[in-house]
């Protein structure tokens, strides 16, 4: 099974159990909210066209649409989108379809803002996903993207010690590989590269959910880690900034 056809499977099977992370007293649920709440920081408000590209079951269309926009969302799982159209019937100004960020049923520079949130870390042809984007995307138009962050501390205790053990138990229980969604982390330095490439500049960034406690710490202990990181949050030195789990980057099409 290939990368888009894991993906599909993935979210079709549990549109509601995703959203329901959102609002989850957890590690992960911090996570999703701060991510969320950094992107439409970076969005801001518009009176334009605004894509919403792998969006899931429209956990930023309320908001996105509450600021002016108007709002289409795109995703590839159908029951994501049998789930938003559901909700936003009848919502003027909010259109949803499902199809695939490498070919977009959109006219030429068609919108004026993009958004992709948890979208480009799993697709298997990202340059192609990035080329079609800036198709539709007007001249002067945005982009905001979220990444993985390779440096995060976080991030890095999972890559170099959860994974390999991980590995090890599958190995020694002869359990065959894992079922878990394989996705890429970034260096905001080559990936600000590989945006200029591609016709984009970047004029802005920001990192996200400085988790301190490693996994499975913090699952075990949630409420500890979501105070810690909401302080972090606020306290950090910018130097330290890079540190989130996660990037939310915003460039211009040139």
């Amino acid at each position: 099974m290939n990368q888009q056809a894991k993906v599909i499977d993935y979210f079709n099977e549990r549109p509601n159990a995703y959203a329901a992370t959102y609002q989850a007293p957890t590690s992960e649920g911090h996570a999703f909210r701060s991510r969320k709440k950094s992107l439409l920081r970076l969005l801001g408000a518009g009176t334009g066209r605004v894509l919403d590209v792998g969006c899931g079951p429209g956990v930023m269309t309320k908001e996105i649409a509450a600021r002016g926009w108007e709002y289409y969302g795109v995703d590839l799982s159908p029951q994501m989108v049998a789930v938003v159209r559901a909700k936003f019937a009848n919502r003027a100004g909010i259109n949803f379809a499902v199809g695939a960020v490498e070919k977009l049923d959109f006219p030429d520079h068609y919108f004026d803002a993009i958004v992709a949130m948890g979208l480009v870390e799993y697709l298997a042809d990202e340059d192609a996903a990035i080329r079609e984007l800036r198709r539709v995307l007007k001249p002067r138009g945005v982009l905001i993207v979220s990444i993985p962050n390779w440096w995060s501390p976080a991030r890095m205790w999972d890559r170099w010690l959860l994974t390999p053990l991980a590995r090890l138990y599958r190995f020694l229980a002869r359990r065959g590989q894992s079922t878990k969604l394989k996705h890429r982390e970034y260096h905001l330095g080559h990936y600000r590269r590989f945006l200029n490439q591609r016709g984009f500049a970047v004029t802005a960034w920001e990192a996200y959910n400085f988790r301190l406690i490693p996994r499975p710490f913090d699952a075990w202990f949630p409420c500890l880690s979501i105070i810690i990181a909401l302080w972090l949050e606020h306290y950090l030195p910018s130097v330290f900034r890079f540190l989130g789990t996660g990037l939310n980057v915003k460039a211009k099409r040139q």
